[in-house]
C-alpha cells in the first residue's frame, strides 16, 4: 500500500520525476513509513499491560481490577498493587493431600517427630499420586481475591511507615523486599499480622534497620531447628512457624517473611551448589540494609548452622 502512495506521488502522466522530484518523493516515502510505525506503536501502546495476566486470571479478573479501583484516589498504594498484579504470573502446586496435613498440623501439640508421623498416615490412605503436576498448580491470578491483596498492601504499608526505620527505605526497596506476599512457591497464607506479633516484641526501640535485621536474624537462627520433614511438598510460612523445623531453605523462606513482617527489607538468595561442602546446595536471606560487618556475621552464623 505505502509503495502504491509512492508511485502516486512520483508519477505524472506515466513518466517519472526528474531526479530532484524522486529525490523528494523518497523524502516523502521515508516519512510515510515513519508516520506508520508511529501509528502502529500508538495503537499496540493502547493495550493494556494487565493483559496478559487477565488472561491467565479468567473469571477471577474482577477480583484483581477491584484492588485496583480500590486504590484509585491513593497514588502510591495504586502502584503496589500495580506492582504486585503485574508480577503474579506464578503460582504455587496443590493436591487435597496438602490441606489435610496442613489441618492436622495446626490442630495438633508439635512434638519431635510429629509432623512426620501425621505426613506418613495421610500418605497411606490416599490414593492420588504425591507428585504435583503442571495442572496441579494454583495460579494466583485466578484464586487471589481482591480481600487478600488489599489486606497484604495495607498491612504492609502500615507497618513500613510505622518503623523508625521508614525514610532509610525507598518505594522501590517497599515493593521488592517487603510487598510481596510470597518468596517462592509455597501455598499462600495469611502470615504477616500473626508474624509481626511474634517477633515485634525482640526490636522495641531499635532504630535501624540493619540492627533490627541482626536480632531477628539471630532469634530465627535460635529458634528454627535444622532437619528434614518427609512431607515432600513446599509448606507454607504458618505452617512453617507451627513446626519450626526444616532445611535452609524453609528457614530462609520463613525468616524472610519473618523480616517483611516487620518491614526489615528481605531477600531470599540460593547457590544450587555449595562449593565442594555439599551438591545440594545452600539458601540464605539477604537485605539491603546490608554492611560488611553484618555479611560477616551472618555467613559465621550460617555456617555454623550449616555444620551443627
Amino acid at each position: 500500500m505505502i509503495l502504491n502512495i509512492y508511485h502516486i506521488l512520483c508519477k505524472e502522466n506515466n513518466h517519472y520525476f526528474s531526479m530532484k522530484t524522486e529525490y523528494r518523493c523518497t523524502l516523502t516515502l521515508g516519512i510515510i513509513f515513519s508516520l506508520s510505525f508511529l501509528c502502529f506503536f500508538t495503537i499496540a501502546g493502547c493495550t493494556s499491560k494487565y493483559d496478559y495476566i487477565y488472561q491467565i486470571a479468567k473469571e477471577n479478573k474482577e477480583e484483581l481490577q477491584k484492588v485496583l479501583d480500590y486504590y484509585k484516589k491513593d497514588s502510591i498504594k495504586y502502584k503496589a498493587a500495580d506492582f504486585l498484579i503485574t508480577n503474579m504470573a506464578h503460582g504455587y502446586p496443590y493436591t487435597t493431600t496438602m490441606d489435610e496435613y496442613k489441618c492436622s498440623i495446626m490442630s495438633c501439640t508439635i512434638t519431635k517427630g510429629v509432623q512426620d508421623s501425621l505426613w506418613k498416615k495421610i500418605k497411606s490412605r490416599q490414593s492420588e499420586p504425591l507428585k504435583v503436576t503442571k495442572d496441579q498448580y494454583i495460579q494466583d491470578a485466578q484464586s487471589l481475591s481482591a480481600a487478600y491483596l488489599i489486606n497484604n498492601i495495607d498491612e504492609g504499608f502500615n507497618t513500613w511507615k510505622s518503623t523508625p526505620w521508614s525514610n532509610q527505605i525507598d518505594f522501590s526497596t517497599f515493593c521488592q523486599h517487603i510487598l510481596p506476599y510470597r518468596i517462592q512457591n509455597e501455598p499462600i497464607s495469611n502470615w504477616r499480622k500473626i508474624l509481626r506479633k511474634k517477633y515485634a516484641p525482640y526490636i522495641v526501640n531499635i532504630q535501624s534497620a540493619e540492627e533490627a535485621f541482626i536480632l531477628i536474624y539471630n532469634k530465627v537462627m535460635d529458634e528454627f531447628k535444622k532437619g528434614e520433614n518427609d512431607y515432600p511438598h513446599q509448606m507454607d510460612i504458618l505452617m512453617l512457624d507451627r513446626i519450626m523445623k526444616g532445611n535452609c531453605m524453609d528457614r530462609s523462606l520463613y525468616m524472610t517473611s519473618v523480616m517483611r513482617a516487620l518491614s526489615i527489607p528481605a531477600a531470599y538468595d540460593y547457590v544450587p551448589y555449595w562449593a565442594n561442602f555439599t551438591s545440594n546446595g545452600h539458601s540464605w536471606v539477604a537485605t539491603s540494609a546490608m554492611t560488611l560487618l553484618l555479611f560477616l556475621r551472618m555467613i559465621d552464623r550460617a555456617w555454623s548452622y550449616m555444620v551443627l
